[in-house]
């Protein structure tokens, strides 16, 4: 039995048999119960499973649709309300994310981060728009708040962390969701009116490392394998989802919208660009990455938008970033360029001098491609893709040394094989 289980028996023996637990789907466990003394909805996913994904469902700007209609169009196993939205306009006001694409920006709070490579991270959102954070490694984020743990502590500064409204600092109905430390996903719904300290008191009894407090009061809602277990009472613009992998809802829709909106972005960047008005330049090339973060000219522009401003860190970011994706196309001529861009403003950058070196590898420029991997072997004696790099580095110089004695014994051989013998 896995510690969440018997976490679960403990919680289901201390309160006199409270607990109503179900499963609906491998890794995913939900149950009525008590903690921190507040009785509450509790689902526990297992992030390290490869058959379920944690995406955010965002409807069209200004737009708003009925939780029940969110649910059973998407079909998620779990689904709980998200990140907050203006309620006159119905555009989403908090950071979400999937596969590294922006949906929608905000703000204030913070966001919990699951990045592609499994690792998580709570990253604050405090007078910092969406568009200046890298989302290109997120698998899926959602930003809203106040923060309630960080780092396994309470951490309570929700006007620090921009939030105004005073219907938030009153008791209310709430969700929110947290991580733990083994990597466990925690969704949690209180439907009584709680205080924010009150929420916080039940994540941290809850074992959660990282938590955030979500869009609650009548947003509050929670479904569970096809069933609504709290049903808002106004619709949403968003939701958060916990999906079978197999039923990964599909983004054609949001990712057309942001595509277009990114080419409008980068357009207006171009011109602010040339012009010379560097802020709105900026801005302009942010919203553009983190819309459409699979174009290799968005990251390149806004790199020159970085450079020209005197922020030469987040240029050579913006760079290899443009440099991998024209890498990964095949486009080696223009992933090099950029990596021998980055390496004017970083000389001793490893990541560019091993692009470079690849590139010119597959530009069939051996000696070049040799002179970048040393220079990263001179900087980190042993490091393993300079050592792996220098061996394909080797046998490419060796299969061309051997074509050329093979190319000038060919006509060698053929004369002496038609010589007479005497």
């Amino acid at each position: 039995m896995g510690r969440f289980g018997i976490f679960i028996l403990l919680l289901f023996s201390l309160f006199g048999g409270q607990a109503a637990l179900a499963k609906p789907h491998e890794g995913v466990t939900y149950v009525k119960t008590v903690a921190g003394g507040l009785p509450l909805h509790l689902v526990d996913v297992d992030l390290s499973r490869s058959d379920l994904v944690i995406r955010p469902v965002v409807v069209p700007a200004g737009h708003r649709e009925s939780f029940d209609a969110l649910t059973s169009r998407h079909r998620p196993v779990v689904a709980v309300n998200g990140t907050f939205f203006d309620t006159k306009t119905g555009i989403t006001v908090g950071n979400l994310v999937a596969q590294g694409r922006l949906l929608s920006e905000g703000m204030t709070g913070s966001n919990l981060v699951l990045e592609k490579d499994g690792s998580v991270k709570l990253l604050s959102s405090s007078r910092n728009l969406g568009r200046y954070q890298d989302w290109s490694q997120v698998e899926c984020a959602v930003g809203a708040g106040p923060t309630l743990i960080a780092s396994g502590n309470f951490f309570m500064d929700p006007r620090g962390e921009g939030f105004r409204d005073p219907s938030l600092f009153t008791p209310r109905p709430r969700s929110a969701i947290g991580v733990t430390e083994d990597g466990h996903l925690r969704v949690v719904v209180v439907t009584k009116p709680v205080t924010l300290w009150q929420l916080a008191k039940a994540m941290k009894a809850l074992h959660c490392y990282h938590a955030i407090n979500l869009d609650g009061g009548s947003s509050t809602g929670l479904s569970v394998g096809g069933s609504t277990m709290v049903r808002p009472s106004r619709k949403l613009t968003n939701i958060v989802g916990v999906f079978a992998s197999h039923m990964e809802p599909q983004l054609d829709r949001a990712v057309g919208v942001a595509q277009r909106r990114a080419m409008a972005h980068y357009q207006k960047g171009l011109r602010y660009l040339s012009s010379g008005h560097l802020r709105l330049a900026r801005s302009q090339m942010r919203q553009a990455v983190s819309k459409a973060p699979e174009q290799a000219a968005f990251w390149r522009a806004a790199g020159e938008a970085e450079l020209k401003l005197g922020y030469p860190e987040q240029a050579v970011r913006d760079l290899h970033q443009a440099s991998q994706i024209y890498f990964r196309r095949g486009d080696y001529a223009s992933a090099l360029e950029l990596a021998n861009k980055v390496l004017e403003i970083q000389p001793h950058d490893k990541a560019a001098h091993l692009m470079a070196g690849e590139c010119e590898l597959e530009l069939n420029r051996e000696d070049r491609a040799d002179g970048h991997v040393r220079a990263v072997l001179q900087m980190a004696p042993g490091h393993p893709k300079a050592v792996a790099l220098l061996k394909n580095v080797k046998a490419r110089q060796k299969e061309r040394a051997q074509a050329l004695v093979d190319l000038f014994a060919g006509p060698y051989n053929f004369l002496t094989s038609t010589l007479p013998i005497e």
